[in-house]
């Protein structure tokens, strides 16, 4: 269905990011595959984490949420924000995470 909605919105081929929470680790098959269609930040950075990106309020760690791109010629850096934000601890049962994308 991605896929579909991709080639349906992009039909030009120009450079494109998809970001979410995917519910799926990265060994699942789904992601293996789509990591064929895009590139998945984590895996292709120059600099990356293996840090979990799902902790349920730090009570498991879990990578299930991705960026991926296609267009772009390097994924500078890729990384798991860990850090404390207005003294908690967590803001959300996810941390945030950001790719730099080189054009």
């Amino acid at each position: 269905m991605i896929r579909s909605e991709i080639a349906r919105r992009n039909p030009d081929n120009l450079p494109m990011v998809l970001t979410g929470d995917f519910n799926i680790l990265q060994k699942d098959s789904l992601i293996v595959d789509f990591s064929k269609v895009m590139k998945n930040a984590r895996v292709e950075a120059a600099r990356t984490d293996t840090l979990g990106t799902f902790h349920g309020w730090g009570k498991t760690s879990a990578i299930i949420d991705y960026i991926f791109y296609d267009g772009f010629t390097a994924c500078k850096s890729y990384k798991t924000l860990v850090d404390t934000y207005a003294g908690k601890p967590y803001i959300s049962d996810h941390y945030p995470i950001e790719a730099v994308l080189e054009f």
